[in-house]
């Protein structure tokens, strides 16, 4: 007999589809490589860590306003 597990959906969370590293923001930006985790202190970006920082470009787009 198989046995389901059931998450709650809150509890999972999810990885946007469209990460990029911390040098793509910083290139695609014109910015420096610490503003990134400036805006995460803020409270303005989220940053995944997955090897090494990521950014979703979705979320990059609206905070810096292009």
């Amino acid at each position: 007999m198989s046995k389901v597990i059931k998450f709650k959906t809150s509890s999972v969370k999810s990885l946007p589809d469209d990460l990029m590293k911390i040098g793509e923001f910083v290139k695609k930006y014109k910015c420096d490589r610490s503003y990134p985790y400036k805006l995460r202190d803020r409270g303005k970006l989220t940053l995944y860590k997955i090897g090494s920082f990521r950014v979703s470009e979705s979320e990059a787009l609206r905070v810096m306003g292009n």
